[in-house]
């Protein structure tokens, strides 16, 4: 059995928008978050999903996994973190 990180990082967040790109310590919190799971897991057990080519960029940079952009059925905010996260376990099974 192998252990993936799955990290949804959404384009516009309802209450703060672009919560993923704001900086803090001259870092973005989705810099932070892939630092972190970095710790935890190889590189190539940690999947960024995203609607947003910013944080994709991001991912891709720091040599994370982000194949794909999320679908907009995925991006709204009535879509649910199982949706997204099933949808990203699907597509790395």
């Amino acid at each position: 059995m192998n252990n993936l990180i799955i990290i949804p990082a959404r384009k516009n967040s309802v209450r703060l928008k672009n919560k993923n790109l704001l900086k803090i310590r001259n870092k973005t919190l989705i810099e932070h978050t892939i630092i972190f799971a970095k710790k935890i897991l190889p590189t190539n057990n940690i999947l960024v999903t995203t609607d947003s080519d910013k944080i994709r960029n991001i991912a891709i940079k720091k040599k994370i996994l982000c194949p794909w952009l999320r679908p907009k059925k995925l991006s709204n905010s009535e879509a649910t973190s199982d949706s997204v996260i099933l949808h990203a376990l699907n597509w790395y099974e």
